[in-house]
């Protein structure tokens, strides 16, 4: 039994079901390899790593047997390749850990090799070797997802008892090989073309990169609260963790017509629409809706847009239209602007707005924002605005 109020568990396969009778029932259980904690830089390699994988060469060999490796399995797989019909003019490409025992051994097994081999020690480009590798040989540890995330087609060898399960599991879906009493490294290593594009696919659907970003969404939007002096406790909830009630809501509000007149579309929002967008801002690193609450009372929604840290965002707001809260566009604009300086560090924060938008306009002006030029969408002018760090907006001061 686990008490708490969010349970992460990265094991592929894993589902919400498995813990229903382990956790509180308000507790948010995060599982399966969608949330698998890997650095930014895998996501950003993703998309070239998969691309270029899109005919089957193999020039780049990958081995990555753990950073110690006391065992010397790197060796091993090394003795091995040189009975493997490689092409000659194969790139092997080696990394290890700084405490690796056996570093000189190696060395001298690799000047034997008639390829060429690259032995790399502590490298902190991992995800840009793994973009330009077409084949990887390691260990069936937690560098997998790494793997899976590039869609590198890797032939795993089981180091451990622990590295089993997993190592079965990803090779049952095709998503990786494992060198068993069936499959010899010889074997695989030979009948390259035949297989490299299929794991690859299957390997890629195992995780995007993104699951750091989805675990601290949850932990820091779930519900945000903040002390605005003038307003007293100020509530975030991100769309993404709203109930069926909140979410059914934001809806409504969205498609009023005193909304919907000041957005770019003016027609309706379907539920299947909504959904789907709602479903994208999980994956969105520059993108966040908040249905903002003050006292229980639902003032409206605030989102950020274009987000670059410690920069620069883009701001927008729409009230609640079914509640007559005074004040509610000047709550929305304090905790915008608040968040926007708390959470990214924003020195300037901008906007756009329709022109025919007097209110909205003579109202952002009173926030401190200033006219910075205009732009077109589909025939309507827009005024762009923006304002620089201002710790109160039109709430004064905040706590």
């Amino acid at each position: 039994n686990h008490n708490c109020d969010l349970l992460l568990d990265q094991t592929f396969g894993r589902i919400a079901e498995h813990y229903i009778n382990l956790v509180p029932k308000f507790c948010t259980v995060l599982v399966g390899s969608e949330y698998s904690l890997l650095r930014p830089d895998f996501s950003e390699w993703r998309s070239y790593s998969i691309e270029r994988r899109s005919q089957a060469n193999f020039k780049n060999l990958l081995i990555t047997m753990g950073g110690v490796d006391v065992e010397n399995y790197t060796e091993d797989v090394l003795i091995k390749l040189n009975r493997c019909a490689l092409p000659e003019d194969i790139n092997i490409t080696i990394v290890l850990g700084s405490h690796y025992p056996h570093l000189e051994s190696l060395k001298m097994r690799a000047e034997r090799l008639k390829y060429t081999v690259n032995i790399k020690v502590d490298v902190e480009n991992m995800a840009e070797i793994m973009a330009n590798s077409d084949i990887a040989i390691g260990a069936a540890g937690t560098t997998s997802w790494e793997r899976c995330c590039m869609g590198l087609p890797t032939i795993q060898i089981v180091l451990a008892e622990n590295q089993k399960f997993l190592a079965e599991r990803l090779s049952k879906i095709n998503a990786s090989l494992i060198v068993n009493e069936t499959n010899s490294l010889e074997s695989l290593i030979n009948d390259a073309s035949k297989w490299m594009q299929d794991v690859s696919v299957s390997s890629a659907k195992i995780t995007d990169g993104t699951g750091t970003l989805k675990v601290a969404s949850q932990i820091t939007d779930s519900i945000v609260k903040f002390q605005l002096q003038e307003f007293g406790e100020v509530e975030l909830v991100s769309y993404v963790n709203l109930n069926i009630n909140d979410q059914a809501f934001v809806l409504k509000m969205r498609n009023d017509a005193s909304v919907k007149r000041w957005m770019y579309s003016q027609r309706d929002i379907s539920k299947k629409e909504h959904h789907d967008f709602v479903k994208k801002l999980n994956d969105n690193k520059e993108t966040r809706y908040f249905l903002v609450k003050s006292q229980g009372t639902i003032v409206g929604s605030i989102n950020f847009s274009n987000i670059v840290l410690n920069d620069s965002l883009h701001f927008g707001l729409f009230t609640n239209p079914f509640a007559e809260l005074k004040g509610a566009g000047r709550i929305l604009e304090a905790i915008g602007n608040y968040y926007a300086h708390f959470m990214f560090g924003i020195g300037t924060v901008k906007l756009e707005v329709l022109s025919d938008n007097t209110r909205a306009i003579n109202f952002y002006k009173k926030c401190g924002f200033r006219f910075v030029g205009l732009n077109r969408h589909q025939e309507k002018e827009i005024f762009l605005m923006e304002k620089s760090r201002d710790p109160g907006g039109c709430g004064d001061k905040y706590n």
